[in-house]
């Protein structure tokens, strides 16, 4: 039997994820996999949540996914083992007012975080490398532009000559902010060109 599919159409809307509690394969646009389940979504800003659990440890971890980076669902059904671990994982048990506010508190706050990192108006490029440098270093939005440690802006088109440093902004900060901005652009790019080469290899093998 074969997986159900959902089409993500050029907008690529909330409209076509499935339900929470979901077991799902994603791909994003950079051909990475992930599996889980759809633990949470926000139609509003195109944001998707999924569970998944590392069968050896087990250990779980949320992914935090922009509907508009992915490529394609698929619903899946999860091994045995591996459900169950999700699904102990989504009992709650029983606590008190105090510290239930307090959870959702930390919750709403862990969410805000994250929703501060997705630009709705920024391009697809701009959003990855913006992923990219959270990684290492804390970056953060302004309008379409990316601040980086508070020191340096880098504008649209996001390439190291479109930096600028801000004030109080170290001359050694700046030549290695560019440095690592270059190397993860050069990163993006091996994997754009991979992706398109294995696009072109099974164009062929369809010939």
């Amino acid at each position: 039997k074969k997986n159900k599919f959902f089409h993500l159409n050029q907008k690529r809307s909330m409209n076509c994820v499935p339900s929470i509690g979901t077991p799902v394969r994603v791909v994003t646009v950079l051909d990475e996999a992930i599996e889980g389940i759809v633990f949470t979504e926000d139609k509003q800003s195109n944001f998707l949540v999924l569970l998944s659990c590392d069968s050896k440890a087990p250990s779980f971890t949320y992914h935090s996914l922009n509907v508009k980076n992915l490529k394609r669902i698929d619903q899946i059904k999860l091994e045995i083992p591996l459900a169950a671990e999700i699904e102990k994982s989504l009992k709650l048990e029983k606590i008190g007012d105090d510290a239930l506010r307090l959870e959702e508190s930390k919750s709403k706050d862990k969410f805000d975080f994250a929703m501060s990192k997705i630009n709705r108006e920024a391009s697809k490029e701009g959003q990855l490398v913006f992923d990219a440098l959270s990684k290492t270093m804390t970056c953060e939005w302004l309008g379409l532009s990316v601040v980086v440690l508070n020191q340096v802006k880098i504008d649209p088109p996001y390439f190291a000559e479109n930096c600028t440093k801000l004030p109080n902004c170290p001359y050694q900060a700046i030549k290695r902010i560019k440095k690592v901005l270059s190397n993860e652009r050069h990163k993006l790019s091996l994997k754009t060109e991979l992706k398109e080469s294995n696009k072109i290899n099974n164009d062929k093998q369809g010939d």
